[in-house]
């Protein structure tokens, strides 16, 4: 009876491990796709500052140019 009480508790366990694993890997998968999208968003700001830069650039080399 004590054996067999035992072989339950260590099934509830590693069925609990296995249930954590998966809420961990769904977790890590839904990090990524967070990540992912962040690291679009923080290209496409830097595609678009440095596009920002260079147009203020040609605007003021052409302003100090018609002078």
């Amino acid at each position: 009876m004590k054996e067999f009480s035992l072989l339950e508790r260590i099934i509830r366990v590693e069925e609990e491990l296995k249930a954590q694993r998966e809420i961990i890997a769904s977790l890590q998968r839904e990090m990524n796709a967070r990540f992912e999208s962040v690291e679009k968003r923080l290209s496409f700001l830097q595609w678009f500052m440095a596009g920002g830069f260079t147009f203020i650039s040609i605007l003021i080399t052409l302003v100090n140019f018609l002078k």
